[in-house]
């Protein structure tokens, strides 16, 4: 966008007037538009040619040093309020009226009136952003000022036109804060001698991109030798402090300050991971540490932020706070990069400090740069026969941290942190939605209960791996139909005797399924009925990576400890009363019964020696509706093994009637056989 704007022809009448500022705003309404700057020594006016609509040109002002100390000034009439001792650049605007302190309304409430605020108190950069709605907290409630319009050239904001002192007609919730410029974000390192800058910098303090000074020829010709000229980069033509430009703000031409930091990649860093490359985003901007929003946080946008780490890897987004909750600003929201940038500040966003999040929804990212290092999980009570041939990282999951508690889904359970059960597999029906669980043992296999797929045919369903929120689309879901189902050949549908499947997966051309990785891992187990998922055309079947990875199984003839605890994942009903399944993948802790003892307290010889039981005596916690297929795992060696499949039970989280599950190790040499068979 060009504006060909006229100001004057001496550098003394550059839009200010030495030790005091001008006395009004020049308002462009478009077309040629005669603007005159009232206190200039020649008291001519300029022609602006061709500006749009509703631009504003707010001149420069002028302040002798007694006016602008360097730096942040007390002025015992005004003050920022409502976020810390140690933040002074940002907050709740109050200002001393009437033997205390007041707030200000934010009826009018704009960044002309945010500028005067900020240079009011010393901020030589102005303001970045006028909020309201009480964005830092409403107050004491007493309004001092309403209406507030400001020219832009006033010295304090007392001094801007308003309703009076004290009147006003606004709600508690509508006290008007400022975002200034802080002092700490104008780097004049690199600058040398402001005055003779003939540097690149073209972005301001507040990372706005200057005006071309074609634009301003008046400008131009009033400083020959200043080194204005065809560019935008910032210079000193008036012997200002620091070097400056004019921008583009709400339809306003302004003006401030530039930083040596422009041209510069923000420091950017990774907080509360659990190892290196994982953690919260945080980028550093206007001197301040803050967070970026998950809202349209995905993979490309994480690629960005690693490779600006030095990450050569695959790059993983991560959301919901899960790396903790951020203690500065949420400076960054709404974030879209294409892949390309080489900062994550250069992708689209919904600008700095405009966001509508909670530090609940901070952005982090788990970055690759070599094969990834699986962390190991504390050995259990049963040691697995390595006769059996288990995918090499099945069990292990990527180095996430415990899942924070949440609302209960599962019955009894807590919300399971996205990437926390790589192996875990969502089964759906065609036309209907979520269907059952699984769990995926192999990168073309799935195991899961032969009850959720009898009576159907393979194209009836699609199975999800890398699934978390059955609602959205995620980065790591991968899709696959299924290219054939082994229910066992003695399953019973009437007592649900041998309720086990295996389903094989459609591979890729290179002959893989299921590709693994931080929320795709293999499990380790005995085996129910297998499901043969499609291949992709490359002949591979599911991606490892952070959201896919293999569970292990257990070695036949092996059993659990008494009370050994396993959990329990799924997008089940969180009661049977519930009418619809929980959208977000849930777990719960159960320890593991005797299959005597369940017989004996429970169910009799409806407990078949080929079943097993979990879950308390007490009731509370349990699968349900839902969660049929899914998986029983429990901590074995350094992996998670699967040793059962969610099948049935009385009820759900009932006291007396404990979750039955298809006892996998009873099932290795049928599951083994299924798969070497199949090729």
């Amino acid at each position: 966008m060009l504006f060909s704007i006229l100001l004057l022809t001496a550098w003394t009448t550059r839009a200010f007037v030495h030790g005091h500022p001008t006395d009004r705003r020049h308002e462009v309404e478009g077309g040629n538009t005669e603007v005159s700057f009232p206190g200039s020594h020649t008291g001519l006016t300029s022609s602006l040619e061709d500006a749009p609509k509703r631009l504003s040109l707010e001149p420069k002002l002028s302040r002798s040093k007694r006016h602008e100390p360097p730096g942040h000034r007390a002025d015992p009439t005004i003050r920022l309020a409502g976020v810390g001792v140690n933040v002074t650049h940002r907050g709740r605007v109050e200002v001393w009226w009437n033997g205390g302190w007041a707030v200000i309304c934010d009826d009018l409430w704009d960044i002309k009136d945010a500028d005067v605020v900020c240079r009011q108190l010393g901020f030589r950069g102005g303001a970045i952003r006028a909020v309201g709605e009480s964005w830092f907290g409403s107050g004491s409630g007493r309004y001092g000022l309403d209406n507030v319009e400001c020219r832009g050239t006033e010295s304090r904001v007392q001094d801007c036109a308003h309703l009076g002192w004290g009147q006003n007609n606004c709600r508690p919730n509508e006290a008007a804060g400022v975002i200034c410029v802080s002092e700490r974000a104008i780097d004049t390192s690199c600058f040398g001698d402001p005055n003779g800058y003939r540097g690149n910098v073209t972005t301001t303090a507040a990372g706005m991109q200057c005006l071309n000074w074609m634009n301003f020829p008046s400008v131009v010709r009033g400083f020959p030798d200043a080194g204005l000229g065809d560019h935008n980069s910032c210079r000193n033509p008036d012997h200002d402090v620091i070097p400056w430009c004019f921008y583009v703000a709400d339809g306003s031409v302004r003006w401030t300050y530039c930083t040596c930091d422009g041209h510069r990649t923000r420091p950017l860093r990774l907080v509360n991971g659990t190892a290196p490359g994982e953690g919260r985003v945080e980028i550093y901007f206007n001197g301040e540490w803050g967070t970026i929003c998950d809202d349209k946080w995905d993979d490309r946008d994480a690629q960005v932020v690693c490779s600006n780490l030095g990450y050569s890897g695959e790059a993983f987004a991560i959301s919901f706070g899960y790396f903790g909750r951020g203690g500065g600003p949420v400076l960054m929201d709404e974030v879209e990069c294409t892949g390309g940038e080489r900062s994550v500040v250069q992708c689209f966003h919904s600008g700095w400090y405009v966001h509508d999040c909670s530090h609940a929804e901070d952005a982090g990212v788990l970055c690759e740069s070599a094969p990834t290092v699986l962390t190991d999980v504390p050995a259990t009570t049963v040691r697995p026969d390595r006769n059996y041939t288990q995918p090499e990282n099945c069990g292990r999951r990527f180095s996430f941290r415990a899942p924070p508690s949440a609302h209960a889904r599962i019955v009894g359970g807590v919300l399971a942190a996205r990437g926390r059960w790589p192996w875990v597999a969502e089964v759906r029906l065609n036309g209907y939605g979520h269907w059952c669980g699984g769990a995926l043992i192999r990168d073309c296999w799935v195991l899961s209960a032969a009850h959720c797929l009898y009576d159907y045919s393979k194209s009836s369903f699609t199975v999800r791996l890398g699934e978390y929120n059955l609602s959205s689309v995620e980065s790591g879901e991968q899709v696959f139909s299924i290219e054939r189902m082994f229910l066992h050949p003695d399953y019973h549908p009437l007592t649900n005797h041998n309720d086990i499947v295996l389903v094989r997966l459609r591979q890729h051309a290179d002959g893989t399924c299921a590709r693994t990785g931080p929320y795709v891992q293999p499990a380790c187990l005995p085996a129910p009925v297998l499901v043969r998922l499609r291949q992709h055309a490359d002949g591979t079947c599911a991606r490892t990576g952070p959201y896919v990875q293999p569970a292990c199984l257990p070695t036949p003839g092996d059993t659990l400890q008494p009370g050994s605890n396993c959990s329990i994942v799924g997008w089940g009903k969180a009661n049977a009363s519930d009418t619809s399944f929980s959208d977000v993948l849930m777990e719960a802790s159960v320890p593991f019964i005797p299959r005597q003892e369940c017989r004996d307290r429970a169910y009799g010889n409806m407990v078949t020696d080929r079943m097993s039981c979990a879950g308390f005596w007490e009731g509370g916690v349990d699968t349900c509706q839902g969660d049929s297929g899914g998986p029983l795992l429990c901590q074995q060696d350094d992996r998670w093994t699967v040793w059962g499949v969610t099948s049935w039970g009385d009820g759900c989280a009932r006291p007396n009637w404990p979750g039955v599950y298809t006892a996998v190790e009873e099932f290795m040499s049928w599951i083994q056989q299924t798969i070497q068979a199949a090729g």
